[in-house]
């Protein structure tokens, strides 16, 4: 039987009301179909518009701030200091590790403004005091960084990227 049984029940069923109920029903599904067009439809677009709208504004408001404050972020990170004393990156990154007094297994240039340094078996907190005072006095930023726990406690083998 199906739904080509039950729909025919249901048109022969309205073929039998007389003409004016016939007509109340056809404006009660006409009203219920625009009930669900706009609850279910209009509605939640319009609301994720205006949604979408307010959170807008607002990211164009923090972007406004943030670019009012870049200068005067970047000068208290230190991001824009020079290596007064003339020496080549290379050159600081040495003298501050060896005062720190841990020594990279090997150095190698990648360009003019960066450096990779691999270290085997160094104390991970004198790495990230290292890390810390090169960005702190020299504007040195870890670009990229891999670190490899050891065995033993305290340990670690690392491969830093390091840039100005």
């Amino acid at each position: 039987m199906g739904f080509k049984g039950a729909f025919g029940r249901q048109l022969a069923s309205l073929n039998t009301l007389d003409a004016r109920e016939r007509k109340v029903l056809k404006v009660l599904i006409l009203f219920l179909g625009v009930l669900v067009l706009y609850f279910g439809i209009w509605s939640p677009v319009h609301r994720y518009h205006e949604n979408s709208l307010i959170k807008r504004d607002a990211a164009f408001g923090l972007l406004q701030y943030m670019r009012s404050s870049e200068q005067q972020a970047r000068a208290v990170l230190g991001v824009n200091k020079q290596r007064s004393s003339g020496q080549s990156l290379i050159e600081d990154i040495s003298n501050v590790a060896k005062e720190k007094g841990i020594q990279p297994n090997r150095i190698q240039p990648e360009g003019g403004t960066t450096v990779i340094l691999w270290f085997d078996k160094v104390v991970f907190n004198d790495l990230m005091g290292w890390l810390v005072l090169l960005h702190r006095e020299y504007g040195v930023s870890v670009e990229q960084i891999s670190i490899d726990r050891q065995v033993k406690s305290g340990l670690v083998n690392a491969r830093v990227l390091l840039g100005t």
